[in-house]
């Protein structure tokens, strides 16, 4: 059998070979030579920013609302709280604790002098140092009179409602206002305490 080809598809078939070949060779540099390889490692890529999970940030929400302390130790304390403004109470103590108060847990020893009726609550060298856990260490300075008194409203807030007492062994608890609604805006998206990862 004689094959005869055609002499459109030959020029087809060569026109094809050549544009392939042509993509297969190298390029030369028409600035100029080509630059040698870094001898550096590459940048690594920067990692994505992290959004806590909504179920996550609920479930962290709902632990800032509540306080819960149990004390051991020397002093005598009496303080209860409608909010961070209006509460009534003395404190002189020196103590360890156990508990949390929100998101901070833990062991810690604590020291106060205090008291104050209404809006007028001081504190004199208020000081904590966890033993263990995540609470956070606080260190009032001391005053060496009583005109260099301090008012001193640590964590409290202006929502929070509780009570604390303590003789020889104590308890603290408080539920937190602002942390409530905190809370409850976060279920429509909305953090008004700006502590949503």
């Amino acid at each position: 059998m004689n094959r005869r080809t055609h002499p459109a598809a030959a020029l087809a078939l060569a026109a094809l070979a050549l544009a392939a070949g042509c993509s297969a060779l190298p390029t030369a540099d028409v600035a100029g030579p080509a630059a040698a390889p870094s001898l550096a490692p590459a940048e690594p890529a920067p990692a994505p920013a992290r959004r806590g999970s909504y179920l996550g940030n609920r479930g962290r929400d709902a632990a800032d609302i509540l306080g819960l302390r149990v004390s051991f130790g020397k002093g005598l304390v009496f303080n209860p709280q409608v909010t961070k403004y209006l509460m009534v109470g003395f404190e002189n103590y020196e103590v360890k604790k156990f508990g949390f108060y929100g998101r901070h847990y833990g062991v810690w020893k604590e020291r106060n002098l205090g008291g104050g009726i209404l809006w007028y609550y001081d504190n004199y060298g208020f000081k904590r140092w966890p033993v263990s856990g995540n609470m956070p260490v606080v260190e009032e300075p001391d005053h060496d009179n009583i005109r260099g008194f301090k008012s001193y409203r640590g964590e409290r807030d202006i929502g929070d409602i509780g009570v604390t007492v303590h003789c020889v062994i104590g308890f603290g608890f408080e539920i937190r206002g602002f942390e409530l609604l905190d809370f409850f805006t976060g279920i429509v998206g909305v953090d008004i305490a700006g502590d949503d990862r």
